[in-house]
């Protein structure tokens, strides 16, 4: 799935982020980023696209740090966004202890526990659940 998602976002004039802004942006959001996203922002520091079933808009090192520290003011529950649907829901790393999965899909709107959509401990995995089309209703509920 992230050879697709590569394929499908990249354009000629595609560039990857260095090491050392990979670095400054962990230190800026507070946390490891993953080994995953890194390799993917490696080769397209940002971009956006139709993937299955879902739009991907993969924000930016920088614009991911700009809209983290807008959403920590604003008081948004532990989540460190890097992209969105280009609507409603932003893609997020969850960062509370009691979490079921990493990647995480987050209405902005409810931006609540019950709100999100857990997507896999991996990046092939939340890319898969979107390839297939975000499953808005979680079963039992």
């Amino acid at each position: 799935m992230t050879e697709r998602l590569l394929t499908a976002i990249a354009t000629d004039d595609s560039q990857g982020a260095t090491e050392q802004e990979l670095d400054s942006a962990a230190a800026a959001l507070g946390i490891e980023l993953p080994e995953d996203y890194r390799a993917v922002m490696r080769r397209i520091n940002g971009g956006e696209c139709d993937f299955g079933g879902s739009w991907i808009v993969l924000q930016s090192l920088e614009a991911a740090i700009d809209r983290n520290a807008s959403f920590k003011e604003a008081g948004f529950p532990p989540f460190i966004f890097f992209g969105s649907d280009g609507g409603g829901n932003g893609y997020a790393w969850d960062l509370r202890p009691e979490r079921h999965s990493r990647y995480v899909v987050v209405p902005f709107i409810v931006p609540e526990d019950e709100a999100v959509i857990p997507c896999g401990d991996t990046l092939e995995e939340f890319l898969s659940v979107l390839h297939g089309g975000i499953p808005f209703e979680r079963s039992g509920d």
